[in-house]
């Protein structure tokens, strides 16, 4: 058996513990991405060229919509199980998965039947030249094969992620992106072009999706699949409407800029616009990991109700977003620019006006997750779907006429405007389903707020003296970027309480590696 399947952990693991485990897991993994993909990534662009590169972009928005037909079984499941970790019923969580299990195959059919129209349209809803229309369609076809085998797959991962045991399949976070690169680099070589690189993609995703099915059976003693009550199927079809329309609703909110630069300033521009927001992304990303490690406990606290816990960790999430949110866009505001042209050419960049909308994107992105967190937590699914359906109008109408005005400028304003109004209303829903008002940045304080704009404000002055350009230069530009950035938040962003909890929280991450690495 790999190392990697290990005996459960201890049960006197503290919950602060396995979330630390958990963050380092997550982190690893989008680290161990990031980094395959700053190394494949040029390759790609210059073996498909602009127009295949923006389509494969636009692919994996499209490909996401297939995923939501099955009307979010596996999420569901995370939810319910997590809200159920102290319980000893076993076998009511196999019908848990059961139950989940049944509304996939439900709606199976409604998953073929999306992929097929997709396939079908693929060379209307991705404009490229009409020599590629050919390798547009074999590559979203297996595409949405990948993502068929994925939903059902994703199961196992979802029942680790709600014992908080995601930590446990840690050398799989590095081997399978790693893996996933060099079958990307291999099928260019061979000249399989972009359905090559699909295909790469698919099997790395499925090989994933298969040894977490293997370690889930190791560490699980409950893990498997029971005939479920119908009541309980009648509540997986009434929550997954919810959590259906919020995830369709997250994907136009998120997802859809990619496609709307694509559709109205073709494909060459929406693989510009992905180059250009790709740091930020993969940044809103990387903070995001750190609140989404505490999210099983923060789950655990809300279906026990202890609403002063749950108010303790939003006030330390939300400093702690505040604080690394706004270090991040700074980094970008200054060094995305020069990060680009030295990446993948100049070419590829989207200017600086689109960079700087896009890095404060970011600051707004990690707070409306922090707060869809807590929703997730109290079940308030409607709320959480309503919010974020109107930031997805917001953005989709907004981002078609400012893109045709002002192109990626617009579109990133246009985002900027969504996301506001979505964490507007996702907190106006969590005070109704708490009880308790509550206000965006409430509990920061003024001073960590103006710190936040100070540091933003210097970043976009300072960023037209800032133009290294070679990679040496950018390196020692964005290591001193980086440390005066990080100086000015630990001690002007942060207070002296949220300095002492980042302290508290790295010595107990690194006694428990410790403790792991010595067993």
């Amino acid at each position: 058996m790999p190392d990697q399947l290990q005996a459960p952990p201890p049960p006197t693991r503290t919950r602060t513990a396995r979330a630390a485990l958990t963050l380092s897991a997550k982190l690893l993994r989008t680290a161990s991405k990031t980094l395959v993909q700053l190394v494949t990534t040029p390759i790609v662009v210059r073996t498909l060229g602009p127009q295949l590169f923006g389509a494969w972009a636009m692919i994996q928005r499209l490909g996401v919509y297939v995923s939501v037909t099955d009307f979010r079984a596996a999420g569901i499941t995370k939810l319910v199980l997590g809200l159920r970790q102290a319980q000893s019923d076993d076998h009511e969580k196999r019908r848990l998965l059961g139950a989940s299990l049944v509304v996939w195959l439900a709606f199976l059919p409604l998953m073929i039947a999306t992929s097929a129209l997709l396939i079908l349209l693929s060379h209307r809803l991705i404009p490229t030249d009409a020599v590629h229309v050919g390798a547009i369609r074999l590559a979203m076809a297996i595409f949405v094969l990948n993502i068929l085998l994925a939903r059902i797959l994703s199961i196992p991962a979802n029942a680790l992620a709600a014992a908080n045991l995601e930590y446990s399949a840690l050398h799989l976070e590095w081997v399978l992106p790693v893996a996933t690169g060099v079958a990307t680099i291999a099928a260019l070589l061979c000249g399989l072009g972009l359905p090559g690189v699909v295909l790469a993609y698919t099997i790395g995703m499925t090989l994933d999706g298969a040894l977490r099915l293997r370690i889930a059976r190791r560490l699980l003693p409950w893990f498997g699949f029971a005939k479920p009550r119908r009541e309980e199927v009648r509540f997986f079809v009434g929550s997954s409407v919810w959590l259906q329309a919020s995830s369709v609703a997250s994907m136009g909110l998120v997802g859809a800029d990619v496609l709307i630069v694509g559709f109205v300033g073709g494909a060459a521009l929406g693989g510009v616009y992905a180059m250009t927001i790709y740091v930020s992304r993969v940044c809103s990303e990387m903070i995001s990991t750190v609140f989404a490690s505490a999210r099983p406990g923060l789950i655990n606290l809300c279906g026990a109700g202890d609403w002063p816990k749950i108010a303790q960790l939003r006030r330390e999430m939300q400093r702690l977003s505040l604080g690394l949110g706004s270090l991040a866009a700074a980094c970008i505001i200054v060094l995305n620019g020069s990060f680009v042209r030295l990446w993948v050419g100049a070419e590829m960049y989207g200017g600086e006006t689109a960079n700087v909308l896009q890095a404060v994107v970011l600051l707004v992105i990690v707070m409306l997750r922090n707060e869809a967190i807590v929703l997730d937590g109290f079940l308030a699914l409607r709320g959480k779907a309503a919010a974020t359906l109107a930031g997805a109008v917001a953005v989709v109408l907004l981002g078609l006429a400012m893109t045709r005005a002002w192109q990626l400028a617009g579109m990133s304003l246009a985002l900027l405007i969504g996301h506001a109004i979505a964490l507007s209303l996702a907190l106006v829903w969590l005070s109704k389903r708490s009880g308790h008002t509550l206000r965006p940045f409430a509990g920061l304080g003024w001073r960590s707020g103006l710190s936040a704009l100070a540091l933003l404000g210097a970043a976009t002055a300072l960023r037209p003296a800032i133009a290294p350009g070679n990679w040496p230069a950018l390196c020692l530009t964005g290591a001193a970027v980086f440390g005066l950035a990080l100086g000015w938040t630990w001690l002007c962003t942060f207070d002296a309480e949220t300095r002492q909890l980042v302290l508290t929280r790295a010595r107990v991450s690194l006694g428990e590696w410790g403790r792991r690495w010595n067993r």
